[in-house]
């Protein structure tokens, strides 16, 4: 038959069988007929393994897909094998000794031909020490890259440093190109780590306003100390601030040893091998499927494929693409990584499913980014550096999973847009040029740097570099594994390492398209020395256009599940646990996509008042009143009126802060750093019917006010130290400044602007709003003194509001931040809100933490018988606002916690640190209370 007909006409195998069934209608019953025996061919054979490696490898192959006789001239598909078996078979090779890759395995077209690649000379055939450089190490030294990228761990105890620098030297001992030492014949060998990979920072006798320039310090004296022609290519810095407080391990690895997709291994990794010393058993990591030695072999024989050469014509024939416009020429020699600066925005989660459901996201993405990068430059061409990870292919992938080093490769792609063509037009044609593009693996940077032809390698180089680089990754890496039992680090959702300062940046814009939370995150980063922020600002927001419009996004459609599953988790624990804990009453605001989808009321006004919680009302903030303070007073910021770097006594009147050698600001006032001396703790309220003392009252230390007046004690900026006495000058400054009381000056500038008609500041406003209020409740369940008490620190503590109006503050915030058109308050200035300050996860009244990849914020409220919250991601719109009228609110807080922002371990650490403090604070005034 196979002399006269054409391959795919020929049965695949022969069966011999004693009778043909057939059914009642006397026709042949295929249900019946047995299965063929993948192992029967009809064209070949059977031949029998011929060598000792065909021998193991029938072996292998006869024990992984269950066929009892396996021939030196059998295909591995043919017998039943897939990509999932190529990679059992891959780790049954090297149990066997045979240095095999996965590649190998899918491209050999028999047992014989894969039993040829065996390397000569054991596992990983005869080499000596050396191993070669892979393409993407060629690419950073040819740049020059000699710096490293750090990532800040937030560690979850107070780990022994000893253990620690023992654990990472098992890290690097395991992970081959963690140690290993560029030779100039374009190989590498081992070298020695160093004495110390870890060395301790302690900072507890250093001011809080010196701590982050000590770090900062630090950190660069740890890249400075990565040599990689003696082999040190990593660092820690332990970082020491308060004996009470967790640590912080800032981890630097050398660009030469490990790229992003690296990172989640090694601190899995770094957390394993800690726990086991700390246990006193030896730290033995995981094995890897894919040893570094062997990736890097592997590419060298791909270099030498026959075929290789021929796919070069395709970047050597491409047309130059247009410049990209720059708003500084000038500034392109100063682009570094010092320079660089990032803006996001966000697909919300229903068109990012329709787009991952789509057959090719990436081509949509670069479609769209091409689109918007041609219309910018006036030319019909561009250029875009692909980068892609060998980590997320298929079968290769699952072999390479816990590979450290840096695999991602990458290259360029020209994209052909003519203007006037229709978007999905655009969509087909670039997908037709980028199917074009060579698929061979990793085939420009083997042509470009390990390939036998050095003139073509030279003439590639001589190609114009792409102005922007892509990377698409389409899922969340793994997160490094988490114990219970001794957890070393809380490994984020998103590892994003940060380059050194002085690297020089590869492209003018770098476009990193994330899935993370069902949502696609599009991270635009560029120079700021030559772009300025509202034209990338621009660009990003006209690629998410273009996204939006081909996917077909309308406001019709139904909420995505994993909102209703939010919304579900908020809603359905929140009854037992207000039981539980002694809560009477909660409001609760969940917003999704930038919107307030949900406000939900539960529990009635007190234990002894059965009247339901509604939306509407009334609880008190605590101090999330300083959070509200905080954005007003940058309103006056924003219009002009007072300047925050100024002494804050050139906008009081009727009292000053005691003089000085340096003057108070309103920033150092913000950032909790203006050295005032905090008041001693005290039962510092009043209850609800007594004699409450003005802001005037408390800032001079007089009756009724029952602490000393204000005074200086550290020089601005030294000290970190949370106080509401910050907020009591801030207010009294805003007062003079306007002539208005507080209350109606902060409802003037924001209260009525964003609609939040259910907000006020004023310590009667319970009585005289004409709403209901939430009474509050101790921790034991008993209700407070005449309802509630009052603080006269009002911008610090008196705000009374409902969850809608704060989840509206909220979105308001996340709009200025975005730089969104209409806020009320200058972007700049709420970025500045939302930076950290003396090195902590704290800004100017805000909580922060970007560890998962979007910059989170918000603040807790304490008040006597009151716990809230509120937060917000800044880029995916995603968050939730809590009020509640006990002590046991809390609870609460940690069920948000673990549902709104599931996976945020560092999140919640950081509001566990501030619901523990605020617990002492209560508990030390129940002491000094002989009411309660």
């Amino acid at each position: 038959l196979a002399d006269t007909l054409p391959p795919y006409m020929i049965p695949a195998a022969f069966m011999a069988i004693d009778a043909i069934p057939l059914t009642t209608n006397g026709k042949v019953d295929h249900r019946a007929l047995p299965t063929p025996d993948p192992t029967i061919s009809a064209t070949q054979r059977y031949v029998a393994p011929r060598t000792p490696a065909e021998e193991k490898l029938a072996g292998i192959w006869s024990d992984v897909l269950g066929v009892e006789r396996v021939g030196a001239e059998d295909n591995f598909f043919e017998l039943g094998g897939d990509s999932i078996r190529a990679v059992q078979v891959l780790s049954a090779c090297r149990a066997a000794g045979l240095g095999l890759a996965v590649w190998m395995v899918l491209q050999a077209k028999t047992l014989s031909e894969l039993a040829a690649m065996v390397p000569v000379g054991g596992p990983n055939g005869d080499h000596g020490d050396s191993v070669p450089l892979t393409p993407s190490q060629l690419w950073l030294i040819d740049r020059g890259v000699s710096g490293g990228r750090t990532v800040r761990l937030a560690l979850s105890a107070q780990p022994d440093v000893g253990l620690l620098d023992r654990a990472l030297r098992a890290v690097v001992n395991h992970h081959q190109a963690l140690r290993l030492v560029p030779t100039e014949d374009g190989r590498a060998v081992e070298g020695e780590a160093g004495a110390a990979l870890v060395v301790p920072l302690d900072l507890r006798s250093v001011p809080d306003g010196l701590r982050r320039a000590a770090i900062g310090r630090a950190v660069a004296e740890a890249g400075a100390a990565l040599e990689p022609a003696h082999g040190a290519l990593v660092r820690g810095t332990l970082v020491r601030v308060d004996d009470e407080k967790p640590d912080e391990l800032w981890l630097t690895v050398h660009a030469l040893a490990a790229d992003e997709g690296s990172w989640p291994t090694i601190v899995a990794d770094l957390n394993s091998a800690y726990r086991a010393l700390v246990s006193g058993t030896p730290a033995d990591l995981e094995p890897v499927a894919t040893p570094w030695r062997t990736w890097a072999e592997q590419l060298v024989e791909q270099a030498r494929s026959e075929s290789l050469p021929d796919l070069a014509e395709y970047w050597l024939g491409r047309p130059p693409a247009a410049a990209l416009p720059l708003d500084r020429p000038g500034g392109r020699d100063n682009d570094t990584e010092a320079t660089a600066r990032s803006l996001t925005v966000v697909l919300p989660a229903e068109p990012t499913a329709l787009l991952l459901a789509g057959p090719e996201p990436e081509h949509l993405l670069l479609t769209s980014l091409g689109r918007v990068l041609a219309d910018w430059s006036g030319g019909e061409r561009v250029e875009v550096d692909v980068v892609s990870d060998p980590r997320r292919d298929g079968a290769l992938g699952a072999a390479l999973s816990r590979t450290v080093g840096p695999l991602a490769d990458r290259h360029p792609v020209s994209l052909r847009l003519p203007k006037g063509r229709d978007l999905a037009g655009s969509v087909r044609s670039v997908g037709r040029q980028l199917r074009a593009v060579p698929s061979f693996a990793q085939a420009y940077g083997l042509l470009r740097h390990l390939a036998a032809d050095s003139e073509l390698a030279e003439e590639l180089g001589r190609s114009p570099a792409p102005q922007v680089g892509f990377r698409f990754t389409p899922t969340a890496v793994t997160k490094a594994e988490r114990s219970s039992d001794v957890p070393l680090v809380f490994a984020p959702a998103h590892i994003a390492p940060a380059a050194a300062p002085d690297a020089p940046r590869a492209h003018l814009l770098e476009v990193d398209a994330r899935v993370q939370d069902d949502q696609l995150y599009l991270r635009w980063t560029y120079g700021e020395c030559v772009h300025d922020a509202d034209t990338v600002r621009g660009l990003a927001d006209a690629q998410l256009r273009e996204l939006t419009e081909f996917l077909g996004q309308s406001g019709g459609r139904p909420a995505h599940p994993a909102h209703a599953t939010h919304q579900a988790a908020a809603s359905d624990a929140v009854t037992e646990l207000m039981t539980l804990h002694r809560i009477p009453g909660a409001s609760i605001a969940l917003i999704h996509n930038g919107e307030v989808t949900s406000v939900r009321a539960f529990g009635t006004l007190g234990v002894d008042d059965p009247t339901p919680v509604t939306e509407d009302t009334l609880f008190a903030a605590g101090s999330i009143s300083k959070h509200v303070t905080t954005f007003a007073l940058l309103r006056l910021v924003s219009d002009g009126l007072v300047e925050l770097d100024r002494d804050i006594n050139d906008y009081l009147r009727s009292w000053k802060v005691p003089p000085g050698p340096e003057p108070v600001t309103a920033a150092s006032l913000l950032a909790n750093q203006a050295g005032l001396a905090p008041h001693p703790a005290r039962d510092d309220y009043y209850h609800r019917y007594d004699p409450v003392p003005t802001v005037l009252d408390v800032l001079h230390g007089r009756p009724p006010a029952k602490t000393p007046p204000v005074r200086r004690r550290d020089a601005p900026g030294e000290v970190f130290k949370l106080s509401p006495l910050n907020f009591s000058v801030l207010q009294q400054a805003m007062t003079d400044l306007t002539g208005e009381p507080f209350p109606e000056l902060v409802g003037r500038l924001l209260f009525e602007p964003l609609g939040m008609t259910a907000s006020g500041f004023d310590s009667v406003f319970p009585d005289t709003s004409g709403r209901l209020f939430a009474r509050g409740h101790r921790a034991d369940g008993t209700p407070v003194p005449d309802g509630f008490v009052i603080h006269p620190e009002t911008a610090a503590g008196g705000l009374w509001t409902t969850a809608g109006d704060l989840a509206r503050l909220g979105l308001e915030i996340r709009r200025c931040h975005l730089g969104r058109p209409g806020g009320l308050v200058d972007a700049g200035l709420v970025r500045r809100m939302l930076t950290p300050q003396a090195g902590r996860n704290y800004g100017w009244s805000t909580i922060l933490d970007d560890t998962g990849g979007d910059l989170e914020f918000g603040h807790g409220g304490q008040a006597t018988g009151y716990q809230a919250m509120t937060g917000l991601r800044a880029q995916s719109g995603t968050g939730a606002v809590l009020l509640s009228n006990a002590a046991g609110g809390r609870e609460l807080v940690r069920h948000l916690l673990a549902t709104v922002w599931s996976g945020q371990h560092h999140l919640a650490h950081l509001w566990q640190q501030a619901i523990d403090e605020a617990t002492a604070r209560e508990r030390d005034g129940h002491r000094k209370d002989p009411a309660k």
